[in-house]
Parts: structure tokens; sequence; C-alpha cells
């Protein structure tokens, strides 16, 4: 499919020792990283209760300085990144049928994940 849009999730460690996870969300005209701790994958996992017609979202990860948050309706997973879900600076919206690839790369994480050395 053209415009499908693909989850990968890649394990790591932030400079103080502390487990990070990278979520890259790429579609055929988009790319994004989120930075994220492990406490805030396992958020990920109820995204279908972050219904943004009812105001809710998840707070969950960093693309560079912004906050990120989640929500989702029927029609859209959408993903905000800035101050909070109310005045983002950006947002990109992918078709709900996504949110179960996401869920998948989410069952397929290395975790914990603990250092090697």
């Amino acid at each position: 499919m053209e415009n499908e849009t693909t989850f990968s999730i890649e394990p790591g460690f932030a400079a103080d020792g502390s487990a990070r996870y990278c979520i890259k969300v790429q579609t055929a005209n988009i790319e994004m990283n989120v930075l994220m701790l492990a406490e805030e994958l396992d958020l990920l996992t109820r995204i279908r209760e972050a219904d943004w017609s009812q105001r809710k979202s998840i707070r969950a990860g960093a693309i560079g300085p912004l906050a990120v948050s989640w929500c989702a309706d029927e029609e859209h997973m959408t993903i905000l990144a800035g101050s909070d879900d109310e005045t983002w600076d950006i947002a990109v919206s992918i078709p709900a049928d996504s949110i179960n690839r996401l869920l998948f790369e989410l069952a397929s994480v290395p975790y914990p994940i603990v250092p090697t050395t």
C-alpha cells in the first residue's frame, strides 16, 4: 500500500544510562522519531482509550524538546508535538487502522532492556 504507516521501535540508552526507546513513525510522506521511556511505551498500549472526542490523550515521549501526546478516534490516530495536546506545534494524523501495527510493534519490543557492559 503506497501510503501505509509503518512503525519500528528500537531500544537504547540515554547518556545517564536510563533505558530509552525510539519509535519511528513512517509513511510515504513523513518520518518522525519519538524518544520515550519504557513506562511511556506501556501507556501507548491504551491508545484506543485516548479518544480525542472526549478530550483524552496520552502524553508519552518527546521529539527534541517537544512533549508528544497521542490520541485516537474511529478514523485517525494523531500524534501531537508541543507544549500539550491543546497547544501543539506539530500534528500528524494517520489512519486508525495503523493502531494495530503500532500495538504489534509494542508487543514485540525487547523489554526490559539492560546494558550489555
